[in-house]
């Protein structure tokens, strides 16, 4: 009687315990819940404050400030805006994850003294826990808890920082009494005690007892004949006398637990394929670590990026994206992220299939990706669209500088680069304000005129700009093109309507600008030679541009003022000078360096370019994108002498002394020769199939002779003998036979005039050489194409220096 009592009052107490501990996790599950909404009160409140002063902000705009200016300030009021609501974002999801980390180490003490009290609670009636190991085959664990929908909702909190925890695992309890109390030994197997140090405390409750002879459903559900659940409520299990009759275990299997991801593996016949079956893409296999770790291919299945030569590097680059939000580049975090791990490959088959794919990729194979699809065929292979803002926003904003997307109009502007000219912003409309006469169309900017001053036709314009116009005329400036606006992802890529200011009387930049600009107002640009400029300031592009300083005459001994000065100045106000009655001459260059080209073209023809001098009283306005090579702008006068440019010429044939070296085989192919316009040196392309190299400053004599009627001509290069010599000791000759008459773009182009053309350029470049007058038609070269056998007969012309007797054949 006295043990019974005992046990009764060892299970009130175990009743009290789990009770007090089921109190303490609602409180803090209440008080957590509590403070998730009063920041998100407090975060949505200070958020509303931002955007209410924003929109005040440009109201007061609207009536204070014209419209030029309203565009910019209204950018700039934006991009703060934006920055203040980011700044109280992160704080926002900082303190989110510091209360949820303090929320989860409270709640896994609140669940390990819940768990102690439900096991001191099922332990209650036995006695020592020695006693009830003795009698138990199965280790109490914790059966499944039905989370509230409620409870579920807390554990996502918005704007968390850490992933949610995962909900606790379902694990269900049996117990079997092997004897009654007293009626066998107690047993010393701690498995109880080892079982709840080892196992993470969960909230569970104890299920009824049923019925031996009943059929057990799946989890969460009932019998018919089965008691009533009762929640909220925890009863001790009764027991009884262990007999053969009613000793079935009572089981409860746990559900299958979740499952980690499993890791990528692929076969080696999969990455390399089977004769009846080749691999769909090629992949270098690597191994990491190396030499000793595994062997993987890397891939991003999620975007259908595959990766070349260098897979590691590649894979880095690729999580460092906007589109796994700028990880590691570390390199085990590729193979973590992206591996695929090699099953049956040695290092033997390792390097058979590098050396097949790498031999693939320099035979023109590229590596698959997604990314660089059209969202067309995307969508067509089931790829996501790209998110623009992830994308190609990202891409854009860290390869850009960053500049100024909104100058004010009316304002100067110093490019730079190595052209630094100032530059005037023209406004869209009228162009009084600037000392023009009109609107913006009436300066020529939109049409290109001739130096008679006629009209050639409309130009393709800047397709950042939509445009007005009447009768297939331009006339003005309707406002930005789609996605060149605000906040656009072109944005960076405007073009505007400058007016250049250069004097030609001035030496040096000194005064060239008839403005004198602050420090803080210098900007650097992209040069546009011709009139065009995209302003980008040295300052940072969220800066307010300041306003521009009076226009007044460059003072040499006026001292600029301080940064601390300048900074406690009010901004001047913005005051224009009467419209002039005259511009200052302009600059120009008279010719344009041109880049060298390292390929061939088939029927193509790149002549020399001349550029018109400009009209001194005219100033330039154009509108085009920035040049290849930069124009250098001269600090002195330019010289009266002729700076050759870069020219090519096509050859039908060449021959070295007596040895054909290339002839044409059929229509359209010619050898091209490439002029470097630095030192004159004349050259093949480097797809050429034949590698030439012609020096002026080795050449003697070069005669020319025209042959079948005007349609060839063959040049004779005859180099010193000193120098150049052949087998014999005789001065070495090169025969250059230039291609037929044929119809170009340009007009008619025949031999005799690029051999013509030829002979001056390497004269340019070495005033020694002797140029012979053209052989007459009573001696001409003979050469004859594709079905007649060719021969050359070198012409003698009166003051030759080298002459062939006899002929040539071309083998």
């Amino acid at each position: 009687m006295a043990a019974s009592r005992s046990l009764r009052l060892e299970t009130m107490q175990a009743e009290a315990n789990h009770a007090e501990a089921q109190r303490r996790v609602r409180e803090l599950d209440e008080h957590y819940r509590a403070q998730e909404e009063a920041a998100i009160a407090d975060f949505n409140r200070k958020l509303d404050v931002i955007t209410a002063q924003f929109e005040q902000q440009r109201a007061d705009l609207a009536a204070q400030v014209q419209h030029s200016l309203r565009v910019s300030i209204e950018g700039v009021l934006r991009e703060k805006r934006d920055l203040e609501i980011g700044l109280l974002r992160r704080a926002h999801e900082e303190q989110a994850g510091a209360r949820r980390k303090d929320y989860e180490e409270e709640r896994r003490r609140c669940d390990q003294e819940l768990y102690k009290s439900i096991t001191a609670l099922i332990t209650a009636g036995i006695g020592s826990p020695q006693s009830f190991a003795a009698h138990t085959q199965a280790t109490p664990t914790a059966p499944r808890q039905q989370q509230s929908k409620d409870e579920w909702e807390l554990r996502q909190p918005v704007f968390s920082a850490r992933p949610p925890v995962t909900p606790a695992q379902p694990i269900a309890i049996a117990a079997r009494a092997q004897a009654v109390l007293g009626h066998e030994t107690p047993s010393s197997d701690p498995a109880i005690s080892a079982h709840t140090q080892d196992t993470r405390p969960i909230p569970a409750k104890l299920a009824p007892k049923v019925d031996p002879t009943q059929k057990r459903k799946a989890d969460g559900e009932s019998n018919d004949q089965s008691p009533a659940p009762t929640p909220n409520r925890v009863k001790r299990t009764k027991l009884e006398d262990a007999t053969p009759a009613n000793s079935s275990i009572i089981e409860r299997s746990p559900p299958p637990a979740r499952q980690e991801p499993s890791e990528r593996v692929v076969s080696f016949d999969q990455v390399y394929g089977t004769p009846g079956k080749p691999a769909q893409y090629k992949h270098v296999i690597v191994q990491f670590p190396n030499p000793t770790g595994d062997f993987y291919i890397l891939r991003c299945d999620e975007h259908g990026v595959h990766f070349g030569e260098h897979p590691l590097r590649g894979a880095a680059k690729h999580l460092a994206s906007a589109q796994h939000g700028f990880m590691s580049k570390a390199h085990a975090t590729a193979i973590e992220t992206l591996g695929h791990r090699v099953l049956g490959c040695t290092k033997e088959l390792a390097d058979r299939n590098n050396h097949d794919v790498l031999k693939a990729f320099k035979n023109g194979y590229r590596a698959f990706n997604a990314n660089n699809l059209s969202q067309t065929k995307r969508a067509e292979l089931g790829f996501p669209p790209l998110d623009p803002m992830s994308h190609q926003k990202a891409t854009m904003l860290r390869k850009q500088p960053p500049g100024i997307t909104n100058p004010v109009s009316c304002r100067f502007y110093v490019t730079g680069g190595e052209l630094r000219c100032p530059v005037l912003i023209l406004p869209w409309g009228d162009t009084s304000p600037v000392g023009l006469a009109g609107t913006l169309a009436d300066t020529g900017i939109f049409s290109e005129v001739t130096e008679d001053g006629q009209p050639t036709g409309i130009p393709k314009p800047p397709k950042c700009y939509v445009y007005s116009e009447h009768a297939g005329v331009i006339t003005g400036i309707r406002g930005w093109a789609k996605g060149y606006e605000d906040g656009g992802p072109l944005e960076r890529k405007r073009e505007f309507p400058v007016l250049c200011v250069e004097d030609a009387d001035l030496d040096s930049r000194a005064g060239s600008a008839p403005v004198q600009l602050p420090p803080s107002s210098q900007l650097e640009a992209d040069t546009r030679p011709s009139g065009s400029a995209s302003a980008v300031p040295g300052l940072s592009r969220h800066a307010t541009p300041q306003p521009p300083a009076p226009v007044t005459a460059p003072e040499a001994s006026t001292p600029a003022p301080e940064p601390t000065q300048r900074r406690e100045q009010p901004p001047p106000p913005i005051q224009l000078p009467p419209p002039p009655t005259g511009f200052t001459p302009i600059r120009q260059l008279k010719t344009t360096p041109l880049a060298t080209p390292t390929t061939s073209a088939p029927n193509t023809r790149a002549n020399s370019p001349t550029l018109a001098q400009a009209k001194a009283d005219t100033p330039t306005t154009a509108m085009f994108p920035k040049p290849e090579t930069p124009i250098l702008t001269p600090t002195t006068a330019p010289p009266a002498a002729f700076v050759p440019t870069m020219d090519v010429f096509d050859l039908a044939g060449f021959m070295d002394g007596s040895t054909e070296v290339f002839r044409s085989s059929a229509p359209g192919q010619y050898l091209r020769l490439i002029d470097d316009h630095q030192n004159g040196v004349l050259t093949t392309a480097s797809d050429a199939p034949v590698a030439l190299r012609i020096e002026p400053k080795k050449v003697k004599t070069v005669e020319r002779a025209a042959a079948q009627g005007g349609t060839a001509c063959v040049v004779t290069i005859v180099y010193h003998g000193s120098e150049e010599a052949g087998a014999e000791g005789e001065p070495r000759t090169q025969t250059l036979v230039l291609e037929k008459a044929r119809s170009t773009a340009s007009g008619m182009l025949n031999g005799v005039v690029h051999a013509r053309r030829l002979c001056r350029r390497l004269q340019h470049w070495n005033e020694h050489i002797v140029c012979p007058s053209p052989g007459d038609d009573s001696k001409p070269v003979q050469w004859r194409f594709d079905s007649q056998t060719p021969a050359v007969t070198p012409a003698v012309t009166p003051g030759a220096v080298a002459s062939h007797a006899g002929e040539q054949e071309l083998k």
